[in-house]
């Protein structure tokens, strides 16, 4: 076999199976002729990837409600979710300071400290 028509079937055969595994797009050429291209594969939703995601948005909503109360507010709204139902006790773990949401709130002043400073 010529090793051009060999590459030439490799690659048809390729196509073939990308239009088997993600289906074809049926367009009409200008010359009448129908060509049916694959479709780009779906993304896989991994639910590792949407907990991810969850975490980083309450991580983000919790620097952001710190920074808008400051401490002292932040830690009085703590201890009241703290004394409520089973819920607020909850959102209470959740919502407790630590390391990082200190130094995200730090990063955070020192970069609003700078854009002040630059405007």
């Amino acid at each position: 076999m010529n090793p051009s028509f060999s590459q030439r079937l490799r690659r048809i055969e390729r196509t073939h199976d990308r239009i088997n595994r993600n289906g074809g797009k049926v367009t009409i050429g200008k010359d009448g002729l129908i060509i049916v291209k694959p479709k780009m594969p779906k993304l896989v939703r991994s639910p590792i990837r949407s907990l991810v995601l969850t975490a980083f948005l309450i991580f983000s909503a919790k620097v952001a409600i710190y920074q808008a109360l400051g401490q002292e507010a932040y830690l009085a709204k703590l201890a009241e979710l703290a004394q409520g139902n089973g819920f607020d006790r909850t959102a209470a773990f959740f919502m407790q300071l630590e390391p990082a949401t200190l130094w995200a709130s730090a990063q955070i002043n020192t970069l609003s400290q700078w854009i002040s400073a630059v405007t």
